[in-house]
């Protein structure tokens, strides 16, 4: 059995802490979509990029952690945390297994908020696209997605057809 693994723990609390500031962004982000404030909806879109990184350090982090522990304790790299348990002493497996549990549930909770604030987005852009083709039909194309699946950006035509 190993003793408290001090580094996995802060590990895991990072990553939780990150991920509950990732919801906090994209719940402001979904307020600024909903009022329409195009500067804080850039805003958000770069803290929400930059928490990302930070997460994906702290996740890449743990990860190494748990590769080095999985190899020293004759697991495979590749050997996930819940599995590991039994190898911590019996004290701390209820941390580590919370911590696991809420890491998890605050995942599902970003990608959901993500998702509802894409949708709200890209319904957003199809008004805004409706919009212009009422006031200049012939400047506007139709709604396409690219071979990256992006939406191509307004042509400088259809600025220029709005004065």
């Amino acid at each position: 059995m190993n003793t408290l693994p001090n580094e996995l723990i802060q590990c895991l609390r990072d990553e939780l802490e990150g991920y509950g500031e990732m919801l906090a962004l994209y719940d402001g982000q979904q307020e600024h979509l909903w009022r329409r404030d195009a500067d804080a909806i850039t805003a958000d879109a770069m803290a929400i990029e930059k928490r990302a990184r930070e997460i994906q350090a702290y996740r890449n982090s743990r990860e190494a952690w748990l590769r080095r522990f999985a190899v020293a304790n004759g697991m495979p790299e590749t050997t996930g945390l819940r599995e590991m348990l039994s190898f911590f002493d019996p004290d701390i497996r209820p941390l580590l297994d919370a911590l696991i549990t809420d890491i998890n549930n605050l995942i599902h909770r970003v990608r959901r908020r993500a998702r509802q604030n894409h949708n709200l987005i890209s319904w957003t852009l199809k008004l805004q696209q409706e919009a212009l083709s009422q006031l200049a039909p012939q400047t506007v194309s139709p709604l396409t997605y690219a071979s990256d699946g992006r939406m191509p950006a307004p042509t400088t035509a259809v600025l220029d057809a709005l004065g």
